[in-house]
């Protein structure tokens, strides 16, 4: 049951994902970017692309590649080391 709700969470939240993404809200000139902008030190939390290569891919997506692996193994193997608790 857990894993169901579990799943239902991330899909609802990829959900809102999508669509933010699609309906442009957090663009230049959409509704979330003027708030962000607006927020008092808000300039930070605008995204940056600063060290993005030629394919729009950051560095830092080999580190977070690596950590989603991790996390996907450690889930995978809880059943096994729960059975190897003494």
């Amino acid at each position: 049951f857990t894993s169901l709700l579990g799943f239902g969470a991330v899909m609802y939240t990829a959900m809102f994902i999508v669509v933010r993404a699609l309906d442009g809200s957090y663009a230049p000139g959409g509704t979330f970017h003027a708030v962000l902008e607006a927020a008092e030190g808000g300039a930070h939390l605008l995204p940056k692309f600063d060290m993005a290569t030629t394919w729009g891919v950051s560095p830092k997506a080999f580190v977070l590649a690596s950590n989603l692996g991790l996390a996907y193994i450690a889930h995978y193997n809880a059943p096994r080391y729960y059975t190897e608790l003494e």
